[in-house]
């Protein structure tokens, strides 16, 4: 399975993988995401489906920011 931020929520993903190298750290994805989705690279000991989230830093790299209950929605 993959991480997606899909309209201010993680969405975990399930996708069927091919070649892995793993040297480089990649795993070619065959099928379950798009192109055009970006699929999160983090630790994923804290995320859960359905968790409300937002994209924070702007320019080269994104982090994905897990929101508290009480913190507003994003979007």
């Amino acid at each position: 399975y993959v991480w997606l931020l899909v309209g201010g929520r993680l969405e975990r993903r399930p996708v069927t993988t091919g070649t892995r190298d793993d040297r480089a750290h990649l795993v070619e994805i065959l099928s379950g995401v798009q192109p055009s989705e970006n699929v999160i690279a983090t630790k994923f000991d804290n995320l859960q489906h359905g968790q409300p989230a937002r994209l924070k830093g702007g320019g080269g790299a994104q982090v994905v920011e897990p929101l508290t209950p009480d913190a507003p929605t994003p979007g």
